[in-house]
């Protein structure tokens, strides 16, 4: 009676195999931007995708931030997460103003979502954007480097510094939440890719904001039934077996 129970067992054990989710493919619309909760608000007026600060030295023209969309549908499978992808432009216009100046300020991103081929309706992602609004001075920066030479030739650039922040809606794709990580600045295509950006003084600087998607929660596994319990539950079957031929 032993060996065709044990016969059993090995053979329930062999052909319990684990559990993976197949990718999904996944399409996100065009982003749209728009630029909330910046700090001193008495300092900044919001336009939508434009923030805009300071006094301006020249008397028209104020120092802001823009946010520019890039065009079309970025199509990928998940998981695993996808290479990174453009989504827009960042611009700052450093311009010369007087008094003061941002802080920082919220970007919320906005975007349409597919999964599958089937709308999951919109979801938006916020990202906090730290201001640093350098001093102009002879000799050393901010940056380390020195006044008149390289991104401080037309004085000390200004910086800007993306933080993740915990706002962030999030969807589901086979139990597994994913949201989208915006990775940082990049001004060639996406090679070198840096949450810091130094900006020169006097123009307007554009680098291009790359975002991946990845989990943001804990992976829902379904447990294979382990060796005890599928002896347990053999046993169980055979004792009723043995129980009706008695």
């Amino acid at each position: 009676m032993l060996r065709p129970l044990l016969a059993v067992v090995s053979s329930t054990l062999i052909s319990v195999a684990p559990l993976t989710a197949s990718a999904a493919a996944v399409s996100l619309g065009a982003f749209t931007g728009t630029w909330i909760n910046a700090t001193p608000a008495a300092v900044a007026s919001n336009a939508g995708a434009s923030l805009n600060w300071g006094l301006p030295a020249d008397g028209s023209t104020q120092s802001g931030y823009d946010f520019l969309a890039a065009a079309g549908v970025n199509n990928f499978e998940i998981p695993p997460s996808p290479d990174p992808f453009l989504i827009g432009n960042f611009v700052h216009r450093n311009i010369a103003v007087f008094g003061e100046s941002l802080s920082s300020a919220q970007l919320q991103l906005t975007t349409s979502i597919y999964v599958d081929g089937v709308s999951i309706g919109e979801r938006s992602f916020l990202f906090g954007f730290s201001h640093l609004e350098s001093l102009n001075v002879n000799g050393t920066c901010a940056d380390g480097g020195q006044s008149g030479a390289g991104v401080n030739a037309n004085g000390c650039a200004d910086n800007v510094q993306i933080s993740s922040l915990n706002a962030s809606d999030t969807f589901v794709i086979d139990g597994d939440e994913w949201t989208l990580d915006l990775l940082g600045f990049s001004r060639n295509g996406g090679a070198d890719i840096d949450l810091s950006y130094w900006t020169m003084e006097n123009q307007s600087n554009t680098a291009g904001l790359y975002a991946t998607v990845s989990r943001s929660g804990p992976v829902r596994q379904v447990p294979a039934p382990d060796g005890l319990s599928l002896l347990g539950i053999s046993l169980l079957g055979m004792t009723l077996i043995h129980k009706r031929r008695r």
